[in-house]
């Protein structure tokens, strides 16, 4: 299997050095070698003389002679990005919901890229691309208010999702049949379709289980009971989609 491109102007040192830095999880935690090697994956030797020269560079200090810890605390990406595409900012509900959002997204610890669509669904679509192309990597674009009621608008965006591919998922789908892994007597769409829809209820079941995990079952689900499930759930998905055994 060929190896993946590196991105060229990516020094992979800084890289690592930066997952080093990222072990410590907690103002103030002091770690030994073996916690960093534990958490970064990386050998042993490479922690030591990654951990030494962060030392020497000032970015942390050593609590005694085996523990480190991090100088000051370090601004962390945050975890979820959001993207809000208002219809209008000229009234003050529009404002107010604007508003809102920022403040829940503050309070959670979210990024939320917010634009103006200007009633407009041109700019809404080009708006989309932007948030597709430039701001974050989704897997979503909910259309909501009047522009869920919209069908022009939805068949111009999925015409866009499907020509631009920004996911990868045609490209994905026609490397599966090309490996004889997919149904090629299928209609492409049709696969394209069913393959976005699992990844979205994947994602939302993903974010659900770390945003609450009691929420459906407040007593915890059983872990077999979990595993049979996703077990079930690949099967029927591979006799969907899936090429038949020869």
């Amino acid at each position: 299997m060929p190896k993946p491109e590196r991105e060229p102007y990516i020094v992979q040192s800084v890289v690592h050095a930066s997952r080093i830095l990222d072990a410590f999880q907690a103002a103030g935690e002091a770690l030994r070698l073996r916690d960093v090697v534990e958490r970064t994956g990386f050998g042993k030797g490479m922690c030591f003389r990654l951990l030494h020269t962060l030392h020497h560079c000032g970015l942390l200090e050593k609590v005694d002679a085996s523990r480190y810890r991090l100088v000051s605390p370090i601004q962390r990406r945050k975890r979820y990005r959001l993207g809000y595409g208002a219809q209008g900012q000229d009234t003050s509900f529009a404002r107010e919901v604007r508003a809102s959002l920022e403040r829940a997204a503050e309070r959670e610890g979210a990024e939320l890229i917010v634009v103006d669509n200007r009633y407009q669904p041109k700019v809404a679509l080009r708006n989309a691309e932007h948030l597709i192309r430039e701001d974050w990597i989704p897997y979503r674009v909910s259309l909501l208010g009047n522009y869920g009621t919209d069908l022009a608008l939805k068949r111009e965006i999925n015409r866009f999702l499907l020509a631009e591919d920004p996911y990868g998922t045609v490209a994905f789908v026609r490397f599966g049949i090309e490996r004889g892994e997919l149904r090629s007597n299928l209609d492409l769409e049709m696969t394209v379709s069913i393959v976005d829809w699992t990844m979205e209820r994947f994602q939302d079941a993903l974010v659900t289980e770390e945003l609450d995990p009691g929420l459906f079952r407040r007593g915890g689900e059983v872990t077999e009971k979990k595993e049979t499930r996703i077990a079930q759930f690949l099967d029927i998905l591979q006799r969907a989609i899936g090429a038949e055994p020869h």
